[in-house]
């Protein structure tokens, strides 16, 4: 007979995040300054049913038609969030632009000893159009600016409560001796935050007052400590573990686009973009890839998604079977 699923969830989110922010006019520069909190909390509860027993496929969508009605899962979840961060910014004689962020951030996903952690990142541009060199020999060149930057950012993106040592009943299909059996997940009480290294280089131009804007782009983002699902042998009793990988992955690459405003007019504008990336992806380092259980599938130089496979040798003319 047939048979349905149904879930019933409810979410809800609030933010805070107060900010003070501080300008002013020094010398022939201007400096902007700001810091802010914020506080972030996620509630989540759900609940999931199975219905079986239906006595006919054209009632399936309701649930009171169900001849059994068992429930096959519930929960509910809290996150929390919260920061604290700075910015300090200025720019002198509209050519030199110097840029720095710190942040701490924290969150409940992590235990006690691991809750926080700090980022920061660090910029500076120059736009050399604004030099008189340039506007006295180059006037058909409106725009061009250099920048570079630096900086970290990190990432609590796993479930919740993954460092306690949870519980989880199973519901009535599997029970003993007419009693709800439970089942726990592999706790990680050292979970830490995930960090990633970015570094970016830019060149920008325009001509004929901006009609014309091209711009090039090189990144580099190194992450480590990167919090995924570690598969485990199904003898341990799990299959996996949340925990933060030894492994370092980076992604780099260069982008470009063009933008022409072909025509401006009161009545009539067309404007043109292009853009292309060119994106590669690598594992630069894995110290304990030799032992793990990833020691067939992820090799160090390589990008992460490419895959090693047996080539065809022929027939073995002795046995008759493929090589």
């Amino acid at each position: 007979k047939g048979s349905s699923r149904f879930s019933n969830g409810y979410s809800s989110s609030w933010t805070i995040e107060p900010k003070l922010t501080y300008n002013s006019v020094i010398s022939k520069g201007k400096l902007e300054a700001y810091l802010g909190a914020t506080y972030q909390r996620d509630n989540t509860n759900y609940q999931g049913f199975n219905a079986t027993q239906y006595g006919s496929d054209q009632v399936l969508t309701y649930i009171q038609a169900a001849g059994n009605v068992a429930l096959s899962g519930a929960g509910i979840s809290q996150r929390r969030y919260g920061a604290l961060f700075g910015h300090a910014g200025y720019i002198w004689d509209d050519k030199y632009v110097i840029n720095a962020n710190a942040r701490r951030d924290g969150s409940s996903r992590f235990g006690a000893n691991n809750l926080f952690s700090d980022f920061w990142s660090v910029a500076g541009a120059w736009i050399f159009t604004q030099e008189k060199l340039i506007k006295d020999n180059l006037p058909w060149l409106s725009f061009g600016k250099v920048n570079l930057s630096y900086g970290t950012t990190g990432s609590d993106g796993i479930g919740d409560y993954a460092f306690l040592n949870i519980y989880r009943p199973q519901g009535s299909r599997y029970t003993y001796q007419g009693q709800t059996t439970y089942v726990n997940g592999l706790p990680n009480p050292n979970l830490q935050w995930e960090e990633t290294r970015k570094i970016n280089a830019g060149f920008s131009l325009g001509f004929l007052k901006d009609r014309i804007v091209t711009r090039a782009d090189y990144y580099r983002n190194r992450s480590s400590n990167q919090l995924l699902s570690y598969d485990l042998p199904p003898v341990t009793g799990n299959t996996n573990i949340v925990q933060n990988f030894p492994a370092t992955v980076q992604n780099s690459g260069w982008e470009f686009t063009l933008s022409v405003k072909a025509v401006q007019s009161q009545t009539f504008q067309w404007n043109s973009n292009f853009n292309i990336s060119l994106n590669r992806n690598k594992l630069v380092s894995f110290p304990t890839l030799a032992t793990s259980s990833y020691a067939t599938t992820y090799y160090v130089g390589q990008p992460i998604d490419r895959y090693y496979i047996y080539g065809y040798a022929g027939v073995n003319p002795q046995t008759g079977l493929y090589q």
